[in-house]
């Protein structure tokens, strides 16, 4: 939880250096945050066929969704990064006058 804190503040942060407003992208990391949580902790059970009941299997399941997690993170910073800076949109513009 703590980990996601900081990351929206990241992007957040990140998105007013685009010129863009933080909070849909704050929301748009916390969505994909989840569903990707959610899948890996499925798909981890699943494919490694873990017990709910054991405790060492629960932590196997809980570090598979949290890497699937930052998987999210990363795929909605990527998608900010290609995004161009403001300061690089000024520029552009100046010989546009």
């Amino acid at each position: 939880m703590i980990l996601l804190i900081f990351l929206c503040w990241q992007i957040g942060k990140k998105a007013m250096l685009k010129g863009l407003k933080p909070w849909p992208w704050r929301l748009r990391l916390i969505l994909t945050w989840l569903c990707f949580e959610f899948t890996g902790f499925f798909l981890g059970s699943s494919f490694f066929n873990l017990d709910f009941n054991n405790k060492e299997h629960l932590l196997r399941l809980a570090l598979i969704a949290l890497a699937s997690g930052f998987g999210g993170y990363l795929l909605v910073k990527a998608s900010l990064d290609k995004i161009p800076d403001e300061v690089d949109r000024e520029i552009d513009e100046i010989g546009d006058r």
